[in-house]
């Protein structure tokens, strides 16, 4: 059975036949967005300990790291994106959702010139690494750190 069939099938255990989006983030092990915006606030206020409660909390939901690092880049890219280019708003407002869009555009001005760019390339630079990691979380711990200035 392919995914598409499984996804369709999440709608055969509801009376009406009807398939949710939380039914499918728990099917795919992809985090909610409240868990990637509270990591990313943690990332912007430098905060260690948040950031590590959201990575450790993500593995024991058994998350997808993978999907919650994409969805972060996303975001921090949107951010970077209306930043440096506020003509972008309109595509932007239309690629994300309105709580994605609302979240980014109230956060693009929060770091610092320069941070933004630098957490993108850290946490682009773990994104294949992570494959390979005994740990799933342990790249993305690292890179939290490194981007926050823990780990110096």
């Amino acid at each position: 059975m392919g995914l598409l069939d499984q996804i369709l099938s999440l709608g055969d255990k509801n009376k009406d036949k009807k398939i949710i989006g939380k039914e499918v983030r728990e099917f795919l092990s992809v985090p909610p967005r409240e868990m990637v915006e509270n990591f990313i606030t943690a990332l912007l206020e430098k905060s260690a300990e948040r950031g590590l409660e959201i990575i450790q909390t993500a593995v024991d939901e058994n998350l997808d790291i993978k999907m919650f690092l994409k969805l972060i880049l996303r975001d921090l890219r949107s951010m970077l994106l209306l930043r440096l280019s506020p003509a972008m708003k309109k595509q932007m407002e239309e690629i994300l959702g309105d709580r994605e869009f609302k979240f980014v555009d109230a956060n693009k001005n929060a770091p610092k010139p320069g941070e933004l760019e630098n957490a993108l390339k850290i946490l682009l630079d773990i994104y294949e690494v992570r494959g390979r990691s005994y740990l799933p979380q342990l790249p993305l711990e690292l890179a939290f750190l490194k981007i926050i200035g823990q780990n110096q």
